[in-house]
Parts: structure tokens; C-alpha cells; sequence
């Protein structure tokens, strides 16, 4: 096991800020709040704190603009973490959101969308291992 207590950073009030708060095994004192993500890359990167935790597409995106370079992505995935991307239109448009959901279906159902996504975000992919499994060992 590893000695000392980890810090993790974490956006304020972000679901991953609920889900680590939810487990028995983290303290407090072990996390390390921030307001946005790329001031947690940024605390992450000047070794501010162990690990931060925050969805892993928009953690490469901005590591990648802010060319952070000692940073690596661990090829973690918490399972009751995973969100999927949602849409959202002003009140009272609900004809654009019936179009836009219709749009996505039909690229989904052509098998369109994950070329889209292997197009723009595949770049992006990593082997992948359990979180709570990792998190359980460190604390």
C-alpha cells in the first residue's frame, strides 16, 4: 500500500466532486478544490496534488490547448462517473431539439456518429482499468 494520504483535485460542486465526497475511503482533507478544469490541470501539472478527477475527453482537450506536457492520463474509468454528452436548445424550442435529436439518431443508427467521433476524438483513446479499484488500494 501506499504511505501518506493522496490528494485529489477536484472542480467544486462537479459530480466528480459528489462521487468522490460519497466514498467512505476519501476524506475531506484529501481533496483539493478548484473552480474550473484547466485550473486543475494547471494545480495537477505544478504538482499542487496527486491526480485530478474530471471526464476524461475534456481533460485531454485541455491538456493538450495548454500544452502541459509532464501530465499522462491514466487509463482509469469510473463506472459511476460516466455521463453521456447531452444537447440543449432555449426554452420553448422544442421543434429544434425534435430535429437535432432526430439528426443524431439517424447518425447513430448509420453508424455516422462513431465515425464522427473516431474522426475528431479518437486520437483521444486509451486501455482503461476500474477507478474504485485503483482508489481502494491508494486510500
Amino acid at each position: 500500500m501506499i504511505s501518506g494520504k493522496k490528494k485529489i483535485i477536484v472542480m467544486k460542486n462537479d459530480q466528480a466532486h459528489d462521487y468522490l465526497r460519497s466514498l467512505d475511503y476519501i476524506k475531506d482533507d484529501q481533496l483539493l478544490l478548484t473552480e474550473d478544469l484547466q485550473d486543475a490541470l494547471r494545480m495537477l501539472a505544478s504538482g499542487k496534488g496527486d491526480a485530478a478527477l474530471m471526464p476524461k475527453l475534456v481533460g485531454l482537450i485541455f491538456i493538450k490547448k495548454l500544452n502541459l506536457r509532464n501530465l499522462a492520463l491514466a487509463p482509469l474509468v469510473v463506472e459511476e462517473y460516466k455521463r453521456p454528452f447531452s444537447v440543449a436548445v432555449s426554452e420553448g424550442n422544442q421543434e429544434l431539439l425534435e430535429r437535432i435529436n432526430q439528426g443524431l439518431s439517424i447518425l447513430k443508427e448509420t453508424g455516422q456518429q462513431k465515425e464522427i467521433f473516431e474522426k475528431w476524438f479518437g486520437i483521444f483513446k486509451s486501455p482503461e482499468i476500474s477507478f474504485t479499484d485503483v482508489l481502494k488500494v491508494l486510500f
